[in-house]
């Protein structure tokens, strides 16, 4: 039989208001009162229910995250960086896998709302704006964006990694290669780094007065690999074949890695490939990933902490927090020089 407050407060005698009291605000009861009530709560092994303790406190200690997909190890792991940051907090971790799905964000939204989150990460695909109209009264809830470069004027705070450096040494790294033809696998448009991203290889591209050809831009779908293979085919078929490959994440890259095997090519020796993110499988595929770190485990921890920094500090400046990126050289990319 679950104990509730009611028990608690029946044996003490004393309201089921005053016991939450003891519980959340210990300064406001009698010092004896507060250790009769503790006494009964260990006695009993309560446990309080944080809905109906954020009905009288406003607060449940729990943080909503919404990812697009946990299947892809990037929001794997920001969710572990998420969790862990939480947990040393006094925080729980309430995860929202929307499979991509901007219409089933706004539910999630709804759903973290009515259960009183104490705040929101917003990994996903809604943006500002995306946001205020969902929470309407609600709009002064702490919502933190990952990889979004959010306004500070819109007063959200934001954390994001270098996408832009990334696309560079990307770019950089099939040039030192010796790639003359260069393709790109992308994401979906809308997403905010797919455009830092694929922008900053393309402007790297013109410094050195190389142009990417149209048909050398295949969009994939950043959580599937075979999304990768189709894609890494596509670009194979052309008469033309490229020579360097940048896949925008690692996810694309291990299915453009399995085509370009299947099509009987050689990696680095014909094609070199670069991805994005280094997850942990990167360094096991045949070649190793040359790919872009992301530290998506330290870009969870970062969001958490400043989610639970505007909870406790409402009023304060909002931040942009812009996270390093760096090259980590494998097998798949090698330079002239080695």
């Amino acid at each position: 039989m679950s104990i509730k407050i009611s028990d608690v407060a029946k044996i003490a005698g004393v309201s089921p208001s005053t016991v939450s009291r003891a519980l959340t605000k210990p300064d406001l009861v009698k010092a004896q009162t507060r250790k009769r009530v503790l006494e009964i709560v260990k006695e009993l092994s309560y446990t309080p229910n944080p809905f109906a303790q954020g009905l009288t406190t406003g607060k449940t200690n729990m943080i909503g995250l919404i990812t697009p997909n946990l299947n892809n190890t990037f929001f794997a792991q920001l969710a572990e960086g998420c969790e862990e940051t939480m947990r040393k907090n006094g925080y729980h971790l309430v995860i929202g896998n929307s499979l991509g799905d901007s219409h089933l964000e706004y539910e999630l939204i709804k759903t973290f709302v009515k259960k009183m989150v104490d705040g929101i990460i917003m990994a996903g695909s809604l943006n500002v704006k995306d946001i205020v109209n969902v929470l309407g009264p609600q709009r002064d809830l702490p919502v933190t964006f990952v990889n979004y470069n959010v306004d500070l004027d819109s007063g959200y705070d934001s954390v994001l990694v270098d996408d832009t450096l990334g696309g560079r040494l990307a770019c950089q790294a099939l040039l030192e290669a010796g790639a003359k033809k260069m393709a790109v696998i992308t994401g979906p448009p809308r997403n905010p780094y797919t455009k830092r991203r694929y922008g900053a290889f393309v402007k790297e591209l013109e410094n050195y007065h190389i142009q990417l050809e149209p048909d050398c831009i295949v969009q994939g779908d950043y959580g599937s690999i075979y999304s990768g293979y189709e894609a890494m085919s596509k670009l194979l078929a052309l008469k033309e074949k490229p020579d360097g490959v940048f896949t925008l994440n690692d996810t694309l890259a291990i299915g453009a890695i399995k085509s370009i095997h299947n099509h009987g090519l050689k990696i680095p020796g014909e094609i070199s490939v670069v991805g994005f993110d280094d997850i942990p499988i990167s360094s096991y595929l045949v070649p190793s990933l040359t790919t872009i770190s992301s530290q998506s485990y330290e870009l969870g921890k970062e969001a958490a902490a400043t989610t639970i920094t505007r909870i406790k500090n409402p009023y304060k400046p909002p931040e942009q927090i812009i996270l390093p990126v760096k090259m980590v050289k494998r097998e798949s990319c090698k330079s002239n020089s080695n």
